[in-house]
């Protein structure tokens, strides 16, 4: 299903085959185990192709597979999609087919231990190590890079909608990896006690941001007052909704969907 798998799927499948028949061979299993998860990567290929998007594969830090999805526009803008912690990039499909209607490209990204980049000793987010998950930030930072070596888009021209808890490590990104870009928060959730966290907004470059934010979302609530007072004089807008719950939730209601797509069109740089 992932198109991927670890040493214990494998393990598992052996133990398994192994009671059924009394002995097997192992490498024919992982033989049977590399045939699926190739199969599996080229149905998920096609559906994605059917649905107007191309498949992109990503070289993470430490030579980690990410998987991404691109839709190419036909202007000089891009928006990057990265999901809340522990989500799937898919979750964003139906946003990113929209705006790549207005000429955007977007490209949406698993980062390591998420969605469709699980394989190998990365089987999901909860599992990761504190190194694997530490290098989320550069992940974000390698699936823009692709945007703007690879596609030639300018980097002031890029934008990245990010949902929940992953806002932390979008601001790592900027701080840490000179992401550089407009950013838009979906509920964002920092730790008021990761201090790698608090030093990446105190010293954050002053790029647009906006923050929205359902009122009921206390934690968020909490966040963005806390982003606000950290960083007083960047040009940061809050939009509060109602009733919109947390994430990636708060674009089902269309019209926060249309006021974040107004916004994003008015922070691009005038078309020269």
């Amino acid at each position: 299903i992932t198109g991927g798998s670890n040493a214990g799927d494998i393990n598992a499948l052996i133990a398994i085959e192994t009671r059924k028949h009394g002995s097997i061979e192992g490498e024919k299993i992982r033989e049977r185990v590399d045939r699926a998860i190739d199969e599996a990567r080229r149905e998920r290929e096609k559906s994605i192709r059917h649905d107007g998007g191309e498949m992109v594969v990503l070289d993470g830090e430490g030579h980690v597979r990410l998987e991404g999805t691109l839709r190419r526009g036909t202007g000089p803008n891009a928006v990057l999609f990265v999901p809340d912690l522990g989500g799937r990039r898919s979750a964003y499909t139906p946003y990113a087919q929209l705006i790549a209607l207005d000429g955007v490209t977007t490209l949406s990204i698993d980062p390591r231990g998420h969605g469709d980049s699980r394989c190998d000793s990365l089987p999901s987010f909860l599992e990761l190590s504190t190194d694997q998950r530490a290098r989320i930030p550069a992940d974000i930072a390698a699936a823009r890079q692709y945007l703007t070596d690879k596609l030639a888009i300018p980097a002031d021209r890029i934008a990245v909608i990010v949902a929940g808890a992953a806002s932390a490590d979008v601001e790592h990104a900027m701080h840490g990896l000179n992401l550089g870009a407009i950013v838009v928060h979906l509920s964002p959730i920092f730790d008021p006690l990761d201090r790698d966290v608090v030093s990446a907004i105190a010293f954050r470059p002053p790029r647009p941001a906006l923050m929205v934010v359902s009122e009921e979302d206390v934690y968020a609530v909490q966040s963005v007052n806390a982003m606000r007072a950290a960083r007083p004089d960047d040009p940061i807008t809050v939009k509060t909704v109602q009733s919109s719950r947390h994430g990636i939730t708060i674009l089902h209601n269309p019209e926060n969907f249309a006021t974040i797509a107004a916004w994003l069109a008015k922070q691009f740089p005038s078309s020269r």
